[in-house]
């Protein structure tokens, strides 16, 4: 009999194995991905975690991935048989009261003001107590459960810690076939009836990520299959603004793609170098790999990538969650204080509802 992922995760702390388990939007099904060294075959995919920017102190973590039908009881076996580790913990980063965070916005709008951006994404860290029968694989279970539309996962590796999210948002899917894409900006608080209006601040955030993403592919001469949107997706208390694009390739290094599309203005600004220039001089902390992103990829044609929003960082006494919002010209600090709130429920929510089964 295999193993549930509870007990295959509980197994790989206590040994201190570097390993993600993750799970695929609209997907029953758990992946798995260790150091190649430990694989009972050759590496034909890759799962890669990779920072914000290439400034970040953290570095990029790529595992093997394990194939279909090799998770036996008897790799197990071979995981138990293993040499003990040590996963070090990372100190995390402070928490952003709303002190400096307002500092933050007055200086990021002052950037906005003096015509050097339009937009740039402020972010802020959410402290936590870790709860004493915190347990991460009955966590990653819920947002499963809570968040089937997400890419859910867990990774403990000793270069990143702890980290764990359910993220909204595809980077890049690409196949022989098509690349697919999604441009994801603009917010609002969830309503129970559905009814949304959206204002012209959030459409023209919306419409400048979109602009970012078609400019890249017209440089790259992809022919555009289809483009849908933009629509109205539901992403825990929040929703947002999302447009779908299909693209033709005839030729793909997808992560060279990748390079040239990350980070787009939805996790750093517009325009998009300097934006994130001024992210690093604003910002009090090093966004490690929050806004980054991760997922699978043979690093040539295939990829399964999405960025790294909704997430948290389990430390050993405290859990640290991230969350951001885009400011521009029209935005009022309260209003951008208080949507930051609403994205770290989604982690939050499920710390206090469902520590343990």
């Amino acid at each position: 009999m295999i193993a549930g992922i509870t007990e295959i995760v509980h197994v790989l702390l206590d040994k201190g194995i570097p390993f993600c388990v993750y799970r695929i939007p609209e997907n029953q099904n758990y992946n798995w991905a260790f150091s190649k060294e430990i694989l009972p075959h050759p590496v034909n995919k890759y799962f890669c975690l990779t920072p914000f920017t290439k400034k970040s102190k953290a570095p990029e973590i790529t595992l093997g991935i394990l194939e279909t039908g090799y998770m036996t009881p008897a790799f197990i076996e071979t995981l138990k048989s293993l040499p003990n580790n040590i996963i070090q913990d990372v100190q995390l980063p402070l928490n952003t009261d709303f002190g400096v965070y307002s500092k933050q916005f007055e200086r990021i709008q002052q950037f906005i003001h003096d015509g050097e951006i339009s937009k740039a994404i402020l972010s802020r860290v959410v402290i936590q107590d870790k709860p004493d029968d915190f347990d991460a694989a009955h966590i990653l279970e819920t947002l499963c459960e809570d968040y089937p539309n997400t890419f859910a996962y867990l990774i403990v590796h000793p270069s990143s810690g702890i980290w764990m999210g359910a993220s909204p948002e595809l980077l890049i899917e690409s196949d022989s076939e098509s690349l697919k894409i999604m441009a994801v900006a603009g917010t609002q608080k969830r309503k129970t009836d559905g009814l949304y209006h959206w204002r012209s601040k959030e459409m023209d955030e919306h419409y400048i990520v979109g602009h970012h993403i078609e400019e890249v592919f017209t440089a790259n001469a992809g022919s555009l299959l289809c483009k849908s949107g933009p629509n109205t997706i539901e992403a825990g208390r929040v929703v947002h603004l999302r447009t779908d694009y299909e693209y033709k390739m005839e030729k793909t290094d997808v992560m060279e793609l990748v390079s040239q599309i990350h980070p787009t203005p939805a996790i750093g600004g517009y325009p998009v170098e300097k934006s994130v220039e001024i992210i690093y001089d604003v910002e009090d902390y090093d966004r490690s790999y929050y806004c980054g992103y991760l997922g699978e990829t043979d690093y040539k044609s295939l990829a399964n990538l999405y960025v790294n929003l909704r997430c948290m960082q389990i430390g050993k006494d405290n859990i640290a969650i991230y969350a951001g919002g885009g400011i521009t010209s029209e935005s009022e600090l309260q209003e951008e204080w208080e949507e930051t709130e609403l994205k770290s429920k989604t982690m939050a929510d499920v710390l206090k509802s469902k520590v343990a089964l």
